[in-house]
């Protein structure tokens, strides 16, 4: 037994017996008997994902948390426990390491930033940076100035989170700079890069400029992203999406965006384990030939051009037959593909003598992929759905996809067959967006991922009646479901409405549930379902929350609550009305401890309206630290 695992194993034995210490009201806590490296392994295990694992959005639940505690910071927080906990808390520098860094607000902090920095001691930094767009600039002035510049030697993290108010304004793109973040110091622990732009587009896009008009082999040192950081093996880069920032700003980030000179910049693709890139699309092979020096990923995010490709590329020409096909990735867990649809602007016309290409950007990219230890699987589309007569137009955005016979062909099942059986993975998670494939179609893909236990459907299929959520609730011979009998999370976003012939009720959806999981064996599953349908009262949302009953009587059990709320356009709340049909099936199914339905129906109108009326409700869920709906 070597020396680590005893300690580990007497480091057990005493939690344990500290576990079973009596409480009574002058002894300690036991958590408190725990030696000092365990008790900041836990507290460290506690950080918020603002400060571990920043997400977009993920700042604002936090501050709100420090706003209602009344704490400066996270460690002050803790701190306030007791004594015990202040004098963990004050000698555990990994846990000062991780700082928050509000922008706005930095000229008034420098005190509070030095004494932090003091208290992380020589242990590798993680910086998250919650900047307006107004004051993009500041952060580069910030991470060059007196404060941070002489502990950049040491960042082992870092995130750049835009925020505040979007520009929607037509000014030509100008204003102030967001990248390069670090041109001339060295950072060699750096491991970790996060940009979120989403609210700053148009300073990235004027640095993608800047870097486009560089020389091909060389990028200066005043346009480096980072100046040396050999470690660098995370890369995230969101924000330039097609769908949440203007045409033209999306159209200059198309033309200006090239992986080559990202690399040039200072990303070394070969080292990457994780690479989360724009809603960019790229054509197939220009993408292909940089991941062909990525193959240590674990996790990627692309996008690429979802029609048929002509022989034009933007990154070096059409060398797709030169490639060495197919691309392993031994050890990619995580594939989030993202479909762009491809304008006249963008490829030109296609022409059969001159384009013998035929397959489509999916196929193409799929078929040139071997992923052995792949579980999660994300394919999402950007833009306006298709409709029907794009699926019967020969030069269709999926080409001609109504065969001979005059069915719909299939989309995605033949070629998703083809992928997993020549990468022989065994997905355990898939994600299908704005897909709009037919019923019969999805159940085939359905079939070839027997052990999913958790599947996202949004807007996935063009009509999701009641014979879907029929059809979804079958069991077999043996009473097992036929379709993804391991499914333990459903999240079903249907937004297309009742015009595609989506007519399903509650009543469908509490009927599936019960069929697939049977009383007493739910097993904790999660069921979400959010639905666009006419309703007859106008602006009516129904939502069903969950409150802890906690009062004398009850059994300290968590029960169900059901409540109808009403909106109005602008996402004002009205009064409820007076009677209310209530659902009989859906509360019971409800009112079930072995798993949580939610159901959620939003009234069909603008797009606007609906999303004011989910704003209101993310808004309160964010502020409770619970996802309830989509």
């Amino acid at each position: 037994m070597g020396k680590l695992e005893r300690k580990a194993r007497r480091q057990i034995a005493l939690a344990e017996k500290a576990a079973t210490t009596t409480l009574s009201s002058s002894g300690p806590f036991p958590i408190n008997h725990l030696a000092t490296e365990v008790f900041e392994t836990i507290l460290l295990l506690t950080l918020p994902d603002a400060l571990a694992n920043p997400t977009s959005g993920s700042h604002i639940a936090y501050k709100a948390y420090l706003n209602r505690c009344d704490s400066i910071d996270y460690p002050r927080l803790l701190s306030r426990v007791c004594r015990k906990w202040r004098d963990v808390v004050d000698g555990c520098p990994a846990l000062w390491s991780y700082i928050c860094i509000d922008v706005d607000a930095f000229d008034a902090g420098f005190d509070y930033y030095n004494t932090v920095l003091a208290r992380s001691g020589d242990h590798p930094l993680s910086l998250s940076f919650i900047v307006s767009t107004g004051k993009t600039n500041e952060v580069r002035r910030a991470l060059n100035g007196p404060v941070f510049a002489a502990h950049l030697q040491r960042l082992r993290r870092l995130s750049v989170q835009t925020f505040f108010v979007r520009d929607h304004s037509e000014r030509p793109l100008e204003g102030p700079e967001l990248l390069p973040l670090v041109p001339a110091i060295d950072t060699p622990l750096l491991e970790r890069l996060r940009i979120d732009c989403n609210k700053a587009a148009k300073s990235m896009v004027r640095y993608l400029r800047k870097l486009s008009l560089a020389d091909n082999d060389n990028v200066p040192a005043n346009l480096r992203i980072v100046c040396h950081a050999p470690r660098l093996r995370e890369f995230v880069l969101e924000g330039l999406d097609m769908d949440t920032i203007l045409p033209h700003v999306a159209s200059s980030a198309s033309s200006y965006f090239s992986l080559h000179k990202l690399e040039l910049a200072g990303l070394k693709w070969s080292i990457m384990t994780r690479l989360r890139l724009p809603d960019i699309g790229r054509r197939v092979t220009d993408l292909l030939r940089v991941l062909k020096q990525a193959t240590r990923l674990v996790e990627l995010r692309c996008a690429v051009f979802e029609d048929r490709e002509d022989q034009r590329a933007q990154e070096g020409g059409n060398e797709h037959a030169k490639l060495d096909l197919p691309l392993v990735f031994p050890e990619l867990v995580t594939l989030h593909l993202v479909l762009i649809p491809l304008k006249a602007a963008d490829g030109g016309v296609y022409d059969d003598d001159e384009n013998p290409e035929k397959r489509t950007g999916l196929d193409r990219f799929l078929g040139a992929l071997v992923t052995p230890a792949l579980t999660s699987l994300s394919i999402t589309r950007r833009g306006e759905p298709p409709n029907e007569r794009d699926d019967q137009d020969w030069n269709g955005v999926y080409g001609r996809v109504i065969g001979t016979n005059g069915k719909p062909k299939d989309k995605l099942h033949p070629h998703l067959q083809a992928f997993l059986n020549r990468s022989t993975c065994t997905l355990t998670s898939l994600a299908l967006a704005n897909l709009v494939l037919y019923p019969p179609e999805l159940f085939r893909v359905l079939l070839l991922v027997p052990a999913v236990h958790t599947l996202h459907l949004k807007d996935a299929i063009r009509q999701m009646g009641a014979e879907f959520w029929a059809v979804l609730g079958q069991r077999g011979p043996r009473g097992r479901p036929v379709f993804v009998p391991c499914l333990r999370r459903l999240v079903v976003r249907h937004d297309l409405g009742d015009a595609a012939g989506s007519t399903f009720t509650s009543e469908d959806v509490a009927e599936m549930v019960n069929a697939r999981w049977k009383a007493g064996r739910g097993g904790g599953a999660r069921i979400e379902v959010v639905h666009r349908r006419q309703v007859h009262q106008p602006s009516r949302l129904l939502v069903r929350q969950r409150k802890g009953l906690r009062h004398a009587g009850q059994g300290g059990q968590e029960g169900p609550n059901m409540r109808f709320r009403h909106f109005r356009p602008g996402g004002t709340e009205l009064p409820a009305p007076r009677e209310v049909a209530s659902n009989v099936e859906l509360e019971r199914t409800q009112a079930r401890d072995d798993l949580e339905l939610v159901y959620v129906e939003i009234p069909e109108g603008t797009r606007t309206e609906r999303e004011e009326c989910l704003a209101v409700l993310r808004k309160e869920e964010s502020m409770s630290g619970r996802t309830e709906i989509l």
